[in-house]
């Protein structure tokens, strides 16, 4: 039914037949395997199963909520991984949308998703402004989170070398020392990517002013203050306010 589900013409959903109705197929756009948030998306088609057994979810990998969006618009998905920032695009036809899709929603709202940058601790970086010139990965290619940063950077006047990447390629390069950083929309407080970053060398998260917050929330209205407390890390002994 179209809009439900996260929008898009995605055919029956679970709420026009009763639990012995006749059988459904739907597909979910999952974030990327990389993410926290993974696990969660990839559970829902047995979660579902459980309770409603004709109701057939397959787990499509994504690459974040923008590819998710763009699945749902084409009807390659039904439901998708998304993100507030995603969906508003989609909806009004903004950043890498180039026709506004009015029958997207916004169908169960999960967890805030805070957008951060990890650094290298060896970099010496402790803000954003020293990104300036520096080979950073914002986020996955064509992704929020890399439109996000790229804003944010534009809006201090600064130039980082960007090399948008996958999560797996990005934590790579991080490893292998080819950036000095990654930029990544969250699974709440705690995000397994970043984990692994500092498995690799030694991370800190870098702390937005109140300058750059308004910036992005100008930018993204859509967006609003979070603070990730010391501590969410075991590497992180200071508040990350994002």
């Amino acid at each position: 039914r179209q809009g439900q589900g996260g929008g898009g013409d995605g055919g029956s959903t679970a709420s026009d037949s009763p639990s012995t109705g006749e059988d459904v197929y739907l597909t979910i756009s999952t974030s990327a395997s990389t993410s926290g948030l993974y696990t969660f998306y990839a559970s829902i088609p047995d979660a579902v199963a459980t309770v409603y057994p004709h109701i057939h979810i397959t787990a499509m990998e994504g690459s974040g909520a923008n590819s998710s969006n763009q699945a749902v618009s084409d009807g390659s998905a039904q439901i998708g991984a998304a993100s507030s920032l995603a969906n508003y695009n989609n909806y009004h036809g903004l950043d890498i949308f180039t026709e506004a899709d009015p029958t997207i929603r916004t169908f169960i709202n999960c967890q805030p998703s805070p957008v951060v940058m990890a650094v290298s601790v060896e970099s010496g970086i402790t803000n954003y402004s020293e990104l300036d010139g520096q080979r950073i990965c914002p986020g996955s290619t064509g992704s929020s989170t890399t439109t996000i940063f790229q804003s944010l950077a534009d809006g201090l006047g600064i130039e980082p070398d960007w090399r948008p990447a996958s999560g797996p390629d990005s934590l790579d390069a991080f490893s292998d020392r080819q950036n000095v950083g990654i930029g990544k929309s969250c699974s709440g407080n705690y995000d397994s990517l970043i984990v692994q970053m500092n498995a690799s060398h030694p991370t800190d998260i870098l702390s937005m002013t109140d300058e750059e917050l308004n910036i992005l929330i100008d930018a993204f209205p859509m967006m609003s203050e979070w603070v990730i407390p010391a501590g969410s890390y075991d590497f992180v002994d200071h508040d990350v306010t994002t």
